[in-house]
C-alpha cells in the first residue's frame, strides 16, 4: 500500500495550520449542531420514543465527529505517528494511490447516487416544505454528520486492509521459512494492533452505536408512520448505506485477526521439518505464537464475525420493543 495516503494526515497534524483548524471546524460544527437541533420544531410533532432515538442520534453524531476530527490531530497524535511509522517496518501488498482514490471514488458516487434518490423523494412529498424543513431548519447538518461517518469507515477500512495484507505477506514468507523475518515482522503487527486499539478503538465503538440508533431511528419511523412502497424503499436503500460499510469494517477486523491466527497455525506445521535447528526455533516459534491480539471496540467487545450477529440481534430485539409500544398504544 503507499502509504504517502495516510501520512498526508500526519503531515497536515504537524503544521500549525493543522492544530487551528481543526478546533475552528469544531467550533463551526458545534454551534451550527445547536442551532439545527433548536430550529428542528417537527420534533415536536413526534411520539416520544421516537423523539428520543432522534435526539440520542443526533448526540452521537455530535460526540462522534466532534473525536473524529480532535482525534489524530490531538488526543492521539502520537500513537498516530507511531503506528504510520510501524507500518512501514513491514512490507505487504502494494495498492498505489489510484487504486485507493478509484475506490473513494466509487464508494463515494454510490453514496451521492444513494442521497439524491432520497432527498428526491422528500422532496417530492414534501414539496414547497422540502426547503423550509431541510435547510432553513439545518436539517442538512444531518447529511454532513452522516457523510462524515461514512469517509471515516472507508478510511478505517483501508488502514485495516493494510494490516491484513501485512499479515499475508508474512505468512508466505513463513511458508518460505523465514523464521526471523516472520518473529520481527508478527512484533510490529502485535504493536500496530496495540495502537489501532488506542487511535479506532472508540470511534468504531460510537461509529457502530450510532449505526445502531441510527437504524432504530428509521424503523420506529416506519413502524409509526410509514406505509406506502416508496417510504420503505426509501428507509430500506438509507439503512443499506448506512449499514453496509459498518458491517464491513466489523468483518475487517474479524479478517485482519483470523490472517494472524492462520499464521500460528502454520508454525505447528512447520516444527517437522526443522530438526536440524531445534535449539533456535522453539524460542522463534513461541515468539510468533506470543503476539495474540485482538481489535476491540473501546475494550468493550471484540471485533469479528460473531459481532456482526450480536449487532443485528440487537436491533431485533429493539424492533420488537417498539412494535410491542405501538401495540399498547
Amino acid at each position: 500500500m503507499d502509504l504517502e495516503v495516510f501520512g498526508i494526515f500526519l503531515t497536515l497534524a504537524d503544521k500549525f495550520s493543522g492544530k487551528v483548524w481543526p478546533i475552528i471546524i469544531v467550533i463551526i460544527y458545534i454551534f451550527a449542531e445547536f442551532y439545527s437541533l433548536k430550529c428542528r420544531k417537527f420534533y415536536a410533532t413526534f411520539s416520544p420514543i421516537i423523539k428520543l432515538l432522534h435526539s440520542f442520534n443526533d448526540l452521537l453524531l455530535l460526540h462522534c465527529n466532534t473525536y473524529l476530527i480532535l482525534g489524530l490531530n490531538f488526543w492521539k497524535k502520537s500513537q498516530w505517528s507511531e503506528f504510520w511509522a510501524n507500518l512501514k517496518l513491514v512490507k505487504g501488498r502494494r495498492m498505489g494511490k489510484k487504486s485507493y482514490y478509484l475506490g473513494l471514488f466509487f464508494a463515494n458516487l454510490i453514496y451521492a447516487l444513494t442521497l439524491s434518490y432520497v432527498i428526491f423523494y422528500w422532496c417530492q412529498e414534501y414539496q414547497a416544505s422540502f426547503f423550509q424543513r431541510y435547510v432553513v431548519q439545518l436539517r442538512i447538518v444531518r447529511v454532513i454528520d452522516n457523510y462524515c461517518i461514512f469517509w471515516y469507515k472507508y478510511f478505517v477500512c483501508t488502514l485495516l486492509v493494510v494490516l491484513a495484507s501485512r499479515y499475508q505477506k508474512l505468512k508466505t514468507q513463513l511458508k518460505n521459512h523465514h523464521l526471523k523475518t516472520v518473529a520481527y515482522g508478527m512484533t510490529i503487527q502485535k504493536k500496530n494492533l496495540q495502537l489501532f486499539n488506542e487511535i479506532f478503538g472508540i470511534p468504531i465503538f460510537l461509529i457502530i452505536v450510532q449505526s445502531m440508533v441510527h437504524t432504530l431511528e428509521h424503523l420506529s419511523d416506519f413502524i409509526y408512520n410509514y406505509q406506502t412502497f416508496e417510504e420503505i424503499s426509501v428507509i430500506v436503500v438509507t439503512l443499506l448505506v448506512l449499514h453496509i460499510p459498518t458491517m464491513i469494517l466489523i468483518f475487517l477486523c474479524g479478517h485482519v485477526m483470523e490472517e494472524r491466527r492462520k499464521i500460528v497455525m502454520i508454525t505447528y506445521e512447520i516444527n517437522p521439518t526443522f530438526k536440524q535447528k531445534k535449539k533456535k526455533l522453539p524460542g522463534i516459534v513461541d515468539l510468533i505464537r506470543k503476539t495474540e491480539i485482538k481489535i476491540t471496540a473501546a475494550n468493550f467487545f471484540v471485533l469479528d464475525k460473531s459481532t456482526i450477529l450480536a449487532v443485528l440481534d440487537t436491533i431485533v430485539a429493539s424492533v420488537i420493543v417498539l412494535a410491542q409500544f405501538k401495540t399498547d398504544q
